[in-house]
């Protein structure tokens, strides 16, 4: 599946005049082939569960999705959620960071796009468990 926008651009790349994408990509909507909506739906769905808000939210930007589409389907993924499974994973079977180790994981949650908000959440509860 395509965005709108990257079957424009394909379409352009190939040279297809003007009036000739327009009518395609006009087909292809009333077919229900593009459908930037259903697209980033399918895109959050896949992704969601690795990747925080911001990075899906850019990601779909890059493939052309509008802001007003994006803004109410990013609001289902639950980052606190993916971060303390992204967390968990990370930290494998140890019971207690070192202060490197937590600074990687933070890191690590911020390149996956997951707002500083929830890294600073998952990171005080990793400090209880290493008080306790």
């Amino acid at each position: 599946m395509r965005t709108k926008e990257e079957v424009e651009k394909k379409l352009k790349k190939i040279g297809a005049p003007t009036e000739v994408r327009k009518r395609i990509i006009a087909q292809l909507e009333q077919e229900g082939i593009i459908d930037d909506k259903k697209f980033a739906t399918l895109w959050i769905e896949a992704r969601g569960e690795k990747y925080g808000k911001f990075r899906l939210k850019q990601e779909l930007k890059k493939k052309g999705v509008k802001e007003e589409i994006i803004t109410p389907l990013i609001n289902s993924v639950k980052e606190e959620v993916v971060a303390r499974k992204l967390a968990k994973k990370r930290k494998k079977n140890k019971k207690k960071l070192t202060p490197e180790e937590e600074k990687k994981l933070m890191e690590f949650l911020m390149r996956r796009g997951i707002s500083w908000k929830v890294i600073n959440e998952v990171i005080k509860e990793e400090r209880k468990w290493r008080t306790n």
